[in-house]
C-alpha cells in the first residue's frame, strides 16, 4: 500500500542531525511517559517516544474536555443518550485496543491450525463500484497516503473470506486472537505526518489533537458491522467525485467518514483554543468527509451479468450433486439475491447496525488416522 514508509524523519520531528546510522533505539526508549487515561495499549516498539506521548496527550484532551455545544448528529451516531467525554472515551476503547506502526518492527498475521465458523458466514458481493475492498483505512487528502489503517478488521475478514482463523503477533511478540472485527488493532503509519494538520508546525495544538481525534474515531467505526457491512469498509468513488476510482468513499449514512466528521465537529464545537486558520482548516477536513458518502451509488452492469453468470453455473452444479456444495460456492449463491437486487443499477446509501459479529467457534483442527484397523 502507498500510505506506508513515509518520511520517518519528519513523522517523528527527528533533529536535522540524525541519520540513517544513528542509533534508532533512541527514539523508542523514554525517560519518563505520561499517564495514558484508556484502556488502549501503544506499541513500545513501534512507536516513538515522541508519537506515544502524542497519542497520550490526545486522550487525555478528550478525557478532560467538557462539552457545552452539541453536533445534532453524533448522539444517534455512537447510539448514545447524549454525547460526554466519558461516553467519547468508551465508545473509542471498545473499538480500539492496541495502536502500532505496521512500518516498523517485527509484526504480522499468521493463520491459527484451528476450525473456523463464522457467526455469519455471508461475505459481500464483489462489485467494483458499489461493493467494498479489503483495504480499509483513513486516506489523507492528498499525496495518495493512508494516515491510519484498522488492520484488526481487515484481518477479520480476509479470515473470513479464507474460512480461517488469524492470529496477529505484535511488535512485542504479543499473540492476539482475530475473533471479531473488534478485536481492534490500529496501524497509524501516516497519522503524525504534520502536512496533514490544521497547524502542521506545532503538533500538540488543541486543533490538531481534534484532527488526530477525527481519524481515531473513523478507524474505530471500522470494527462494527456485520455481514454485508463488516467492518464499514470503504466503496469506490463514483465518476465525477474527486476521489473517482479510488476506495475512499462510503455507502453508508453511519459509516467510518461521517463518524470521524461529526466527532471532529462537536470538538471543534468546543474548541477554546482554535484560531480563525484552524477553524477553517478542521470545517475543510469535516466537509472533506461528507463529502465522502455516497448518497446514489451507480452498479457496475458488467459486475451484475458476472455474478448472475457465476450464481447459474453453481445452481446447476448443486442440481447435479447436491452433497457436494463446497463453501466458496455457498457464497456465490448467498451473493445471488444480492445481485438480482443490483440489476436496478442504483443503490441508495442507507443506516445500517453497527452490531458486530463474531468468529463462532475456534477448535483445534483433529486429524484422523486412516491406518488404524
Amino acid at each position: 500500500m502507498k500510505y506506508k514508509n513515509i518520511f520517518f524523519a519528519i513523522v517523528c520531528s527527528l533533529p536535522t542531525s540524525f541519520s540513517a546510522s544513528a542509533d534508532l533505539s533512541a527514539l523508542f526508549t523514554c525517560k519518563s511517559m505520561p499517564q495514558n487515561p484508556t484502556t488502549i495499549e501503544l506499541s513500545d516498539n513501534s512507536l516513538t517516544c515522541a508519537e506515544r506521548t502524542i497519542l497520550i496527550s490526545d486522550f487525555q484532551y478528550l478525557e478532560n474536555l467538557k462539552l457545552q455545544k452539541h453536533d445534532p448528529e453524533l448522539a444517534k451516531l455512537l447510539e448514545v443518550e447524549k454525547v460526554t467525554s466519558e461516553n467519547l472515551m468508551e465508545w473509542l476503547q471498545k473499538r480500539i485496543t492496541y495502536i502500532y506502526s505496521a512500518g516498523r518492527g517485527n509484526s504480522g498475521f499468521v493463520s491459527n491450525s484451528s476450525m473456523a465458523v463464522f457467526e455469519n458466514p455471508f461475505i459481500p458481493f464483489t462489485d467494483h463500484v458499489a461493493v467494498p475492498k479489503l483495504g480499509i483505512g483513513a486516506q489523507a487528502k492528498f499525496l495518495g497516503i493512508w494516515q491510519a489503517e484498522n488492520i484488526g478488521s481487515e484481518s477479520y475478514a480476509q479470515a473470513k473470506q479464507n474460512g480461517v482463523a488469524y492470529d496477529f503477533e505484535s511488535p512485542e511478540g504479543k499473540t492476539i486472537p482475530v475473533l471479531s472485527p473488534r478485536v481492534g488493532l490500529i496501524s497509524v503509519s501516516g497519522l503524525f505526518a504534520p502536512q496533514f494538520y490544521p497547524n502542521p508546525m506545532l503538533l500538540k495544538t488543541e486543533a490538531n489533537s481534534i484532527y488526530r481525534l477525527g481519524v481515531l474515531f473513523h478507524e474505530a467505526r471500522h470494527s462494527d458491522g456485520s455481514g454485508r457491512h463488516l467492518g464499514f469498509p470503504h466503496n469506490l468513488c463514483p465518476e465525477g467525485h474527486d476521489y473517482a476510482g479510488q476506495s475512499a468513499c462510503d455507502d453508508t449514512l453511519n459509516g467510518a467518514y461521517t463518524v470521524g466528521a461529526h466527532v471532529m465537529n462537536e470538538l471543534m464545537m468546543n474548541c477554546k483554543d482554535c484560531s480563525e486558520e484552524d477553524l477553517s482548516s478542521l470545517q475543510s477536513s469535516i466537509h472533506n468527509d461528507l463529502q465522502r458518502v455516497n448518497k446514489e451509488i451507480p452498479v457496475s452492469e458488467y459486475a451484475v451479468n458476472e455474478t448472475m453468470a457465476a450464481c447459474k453455473k453453481v445452481k446447476e452444479a448443486a442440481e447435479s450433486s447436491p452433497f457436494e456444495m463446497k463453501f466458496s460456492q455457498k457464497l456465490i449463491l448467498d451473493d445471488c439475491p444480492l445481485a438480482i437486487e443490483f440489476q436496478n443499477k442504483i443503490r441508495r446509501a442507507e443506516w445500517v447496525d453497527p452490531a458486530p459479529e463474531f468468529l463462532k467457534l475456534r477448535s483445534p483442527i483433529l486429524m484422523m488416522d486412516n491406518s488404524a484397523p
